[in-house]
């Protein structure tokens, strides 16, 4: 079974969400018949090149968090074999497994919301497979071809829009690497841009766990002086002072889905 991911080769084996993704799988499938093959990019320019996947040696593909335009898509489907998407595009043939994002963002925005407040930054994942790291404008934001990404900051914009809040007025910097790194340096530009944010809204776990070691370096409260909330609820969101707010998405369940569709395809 071949594994298809949009990033380095080492993100699979060590983000939390790509680490439950493949253990719900290995679950299923996880016999002496059956082998994963992982087929990865640079991170800089979506996955694999579709030569590689019109080669690779496999009966089945499962996709994960590929782009819309992710050009491997077409080859994937003249190989003619079982092809299931997680957390990706709606594809012309096989299965798509997701979440419902927006919905999921739009509770984290009325969490925030209720607390009292105005002044809110979102840190984002990536936006198109480019590599980019910094602050969007509109434009981009109008373009996103991450499936994952682009609900999710629909899902925020719903809901600013609905308690008065122009969603172009608040500042989206979105992330290149979903990793603690990112998202301390996205914390660190964001404050120091707007100084007068008092919320964060990140659209993971791994991002927010960024943001919390950036506001103890500014010397910034968590809750006190500033809201931090998730995405995921990865086992490290519990143990993190105080407790990461999150919204909890069944990551492994994933796995375990699109490895039932697998064999049910296969047989």
């Amino acid at each position: 079974v071949g594994v298809l991911v949009a990033e380095r080769p080492t993100y699979a084996f060590s983000d939390p969400a790509g680490v439950a993704l493949l253990d719900g799988l290995a679950e299923v499938l996880g016999s002496d018949e059956t082998g994963f093959l992982v087929l990865s990019g640079d991170g800089h320019g979506g996955g694999p090149t579709p030569g590689t996947v019109a080669g690779a040696v496999v009966d089945a593909f499962v996709t994960y968090a590929l782009p819309d335009d992710d050009p491997c898509i077409d080859a994937m489907v003249r190989r003619g074999v079982p092809l299931i998407s997680v957390e990706g595009p709606t594809l012309p043939i096989g299965w798509s497994v997701g979440i419902e994002d927006e919905r999921g963002s739009g509770l984290l925005t009325q969490h925030v919301l209720a607390l009292g407040h105005r002044d809110i930054g979102i840190i984002a994942m990536e936006c198109r497979p480019d590599g980019r790291h910094g602050l969007t404008s509109p434009g981009r934001r109008a373009h996103v071809t991450y499936g994952s990404t682009r609900r999710r900051l629909d899902g925020c914009a719903a809901e600013l829009g609905a308690a008065g809040i122009d969603p172009a007025t608040v500042p989206v910097y979105e992330c290149a690497h979903n990793h603690p790194s990112t998202g301390q340096a996205a914390a660190r530009a964001l404050l120091a841009a707007r100084p007068g944010l008092t919320a964060l809204i990140c659209h993971s776990d791994q991002l927010a766990l960024g943001a919390l070691g950036a506001a103890e370096q500014l010397g910034r409260g968590v809750p006190a002086d500033l809201s931090i909330v998730g995405f995921d609820d990865i086992e490290a969101a519990s143990r993190t002072r105080p407790p990461l707010t999150t919204v909890r998405q069944p990551l492994r369940d994933k796995g375990i889905i699109a490895g039932r569709l697998v064999a049910e395809a296969l047989a």
